[in-house]
């Protein structure tokens, strides 16, 4: 993928490509002096990430990385050149980075803004979000745990309160430091639903650090933690959790890929609800 036509259409300069992914490729470029991120989707990232620009408009820079200019094939986004909230959790200070972790998600749920401008209609509410899981729980070969994760979810769903526009991927990379703004979470997803479920991710997180999040002792923390800051019953906390781990083991079964260390934080949760 070339960025000319966005360095023609948004008048940007000097690209320099920073990686690629599956969803996008993501080049620093200059924007008005100053530098930016453009973020070009491929076809997967223009289906999973079709809501970002929504959310991050309704965020307002609140809480989220600013967005400069978008279309439906790419964001153009503040540049951020700040250490990642996973760089805390690898120098051991987990506990920290799920304060903060916290932090940023209150600045995002702040109520306030709901009242200035109520939501988009294109962002996704929670149940559909959910989708995959009820699906995949209607398959009479499907494994027991994902009944009770759709059943779970069915519950929470029928029972929203305090409902809010959401991240929906709040997790240890998706949250970086600003100097002039402290930590700002990037790439939404843009679900609406209870507040409580944008927590559910951060069990799970970061992903790659088994010793860590695979603790019986680490979920009760976070659940605790983050229940008392944001001021979420801890019960609902596990419940949305668990649906959620449920949720993404069902996605890495679309994926061709193997649940099976989701699962196994998953079945942690469910002994602790």
């Amino acid at each position: 993928m070339s960025p000319d036509q966005y360095l023609r259409k948004w008048n940007l300069e000097a690209p320099t490509k920073l990686c690629e992914t599956q969803t996008s490729h993501i080049y620093k470029v200059r924007f008005e002096g100053k530098p930016a991120v453009l973020k070009m989707l491929t076809p997967l990232g223009s289906k999973s990430e079709a809501n970002a620009g929504h959310a991050l408009k309704y965020f307002g820079g609140h809480g989220a990385v600013r967005l400069l200019a978008d279309d439906e094939g790419a964001y153009l986004l503040e540049f951020l050149p700040g250490r990642r909230l996973k760089d805390l959790v690898l120098s051991g200070r987990d506990d920290e980075a799920t304060e903060i972790a916290g932090l940023v998600i209150k600045r995002l749920q702040d109520p306030s803004r709901v009242r200035l401008g109520g939501f988009s209609p294109k962002l996704t509410p929670l149940r559909e979000n959910f989708r995959a899981l009820f699906s995949l729980a209607k398959n009479p070969t499907s494994d027991a745990v994902f009944k009770r994760g759709a059943e779970v979810a069915e519950r929470l769903l029928a029972t929203e309160t305090d409902v809010a526009v959401l991240h929906g991927d709040i997790h240890h990379t998706n949250i970086i430091e600003s100097e002039d703004r402290g930590w700002v979470a990037l790439d939404p997803s843009g679900l609406i639903g209870e507040r409580t479920y944008d927590v559910a991710n951060l069990f799970f997180n970061p992903d790659d650090l088994p010793d860590l999040v695979e603790s019986r002792k680490r979920v009760q923390a976070v659940c605790e933690r983050l229940s008392a800051q944001l001021g979420f019953d801890s019960k609902r906390v596990l419940d949305f959790a668990f649906a959620y781990g449920c949720l993404s083991s069902a996605w890495c079964l679309e994926d061709g890929l193997s649940p099976e260390r989701r699962l196994r934080i998953t079945y942690l949760i469910d002994q602790l609800r």
